[in-house]
């Protein structure tokens, strides 16, 4: 069999011998490999979608206690979206939690435009998917 040539599929390991540095590495016959980069948001759309959402919320008509709680809710997002690396699954939940206190009060997110959208908006800029929000 010497001087034959095998098909690629059985041309047996085909490894890396030494020492590699790489982000991705892909290995053998149709290897691929990929690398997924998250960028920090644009903190100045950030901060105007956030704008957007306190002043849809301050057009609704709460009592004091939600409101506050709404307040603390929205704080909580600012500050975790203004990190160098936000934590995209927390805001999620404060979002989500965002939603469902509202909707505790009588608020349909859905129903009230403004709201709606600069939650929407928020949510898209943090790349936080609508569905975890139940909005999508």
């Amino acid at each position: 069999m010497s001087g034959m040539k095998r098909p690629p599929a059985e041309q047996g390991n085909q490894g890396i011998i030494g020492t590699v540095q790489a982000d991705v590495v892909a290995v053998g016959t149709g290897a691929r490999a990929s690398k997924v980069v998250h960028t920090a948001p644009d903190r100045e759309a950030v901060g105007a979608a956030l704008a957007e959402l306190r002043q849809a919320l301050a057009a609704l008509a709460l009592n004091p206690v939600a409101r506050e709680t709404v307040a603390v809710d929205v704080h909580t997002i600012e500050k975790e979206a203004s990190a160098p690396k936000p934590d995209r699954d927390r805001i999620a939940d404060l979002l989500s939690g965002l939603a469902g206190k509202l909707k505790m009060v009588g608020v349909v997110v859905g129903e009230g435009v403004a709201l709606g959208e600069a939650i929407k908006k928020v949510a898209a800029l943090l790349k936080v998917p609508l569905s975890l929000l139940g909005l999508g």
